[in-house]
C-alpha cells in the first residue's frame, strides 16, 4: 500500500506518498524521513527548512524535468535556481544536484567521449536538462547523472570516422592510434585511412 506522508516544512504542510519520496534512488534524506520521520508537528513530520522552493523538490520526486531557469527575463539570477541548489544538497538528492550544475557549467564539452553502462557516445551539444550525444550516426539525448564518465576512442572501437573522398561520415573500425589521429578501416571497402582525431566520433 502506497502511504501518504504529510511533510512540515518551515510551517507549510505538503502531502504526498512513501512512493514519491522514495524515487531517486531512494537513498537521500527524504526517503528516510518518509520512513523512519516521527518528529510530528500540525500533522506532518517535521522539516526545519525554507518551504519557498520545496515544490520544486516534491514536483522533482514525482517525475517532473521542470526546473526554474537560471535567469529571469530581465537578465538578473533567479533566486528560486539559487535556493532549489541549496535544498537539494541538503536533502542529498544527488541527481537533482548534478542536473542542477549541469544548467549552469556542464560537465562535459561539446566533441568529448564520453560512456555510460559500458556504451561510448560523443557529445555533440548540450542543453539545460541533457547532453546531445550521437553513436554510430544516430543522435540521443543523456540526462546528466553521476552514471556518465569520460571515455576515449580504443582499437577495435566503432565509430564514425570522416571520409575525405566521400565527404561525410562513415563507419568503420579504429585499427592503429596516432599522435596525428586514428587509422580506420572503412565498413564494406578494403582501405584505410588515418583520420584526425576531431574528424572521428562515436
Amino acid at each position: 500500500m502506497n502511504t501518504i506522508i504529510k511533510l512540515n516544512v518551515g510551517g507549510q504542510l505538503f502531502t504526498t506518498t512513501e512512493d514519491t519520496l522514495s524515487n531517486d534512488s531512494g537513498d537521500h534524506m527524504l526517503a528516510s524521513l518518509a520512513k523512519h520521520g516521527s518528529n510530528n508537528v500540525d500533522g506532518g513530520v517535521f522539516i526545519d527548512r525554507d518551504p519557498t522552493v520545496f515544490h520544486w523538490i516534491l514536483n522533482y520526486l514525482r517525475g517532473s524535468k521542470v526546473l526554474p531557469g537560471l535567469y529571469l527575463e530581465t537578465g538578473v539570477e533567479n533566486v528560486e535556481y539559487s535556493l532549489l541548489c541549496e535544498e537539494a544538497e541538503f536533502y542529498t538528492l544527488e541527481n537533482l544536484v548534478i542536473r542542477l550544475k549541469h544548467m549552469k557549467s556542464p560537465v562535459f564539452k561539446k566533441q568529448e567521449n564520453v560512456m555510460v553502462n559500458c556504451i561510448k557516445y560523443t557529445v555533440v551539444d548540450h542543453s539545460k536538462d541533457a547532453y546531445l550525444v550521437t553513436r554510430g550516426g544516430q543522435t540521443f539525448k543523456l540526462p546528466p547523472t553521476n552514471g556518465i564518465e569520460t571515455t576515449t576512442v580504443q582499437i577495435g572501437d566503432e565509430v564514425m570516422a570522416w571520409h575525405a573522398g566521400q565527404h561525410g561520415r562513415r563507419p568503420g573500425t579504429c585499427m592503429a592510434i596516432e599522435k596525428r589521429g586514428y587509422t580506420i578501416q572503412f565498413k564494406q571497402s578494403v582501405e584505410q585511412a588515418l583520420c584526425n582525431k576531431t574528424g572521428v566520433r562515436f
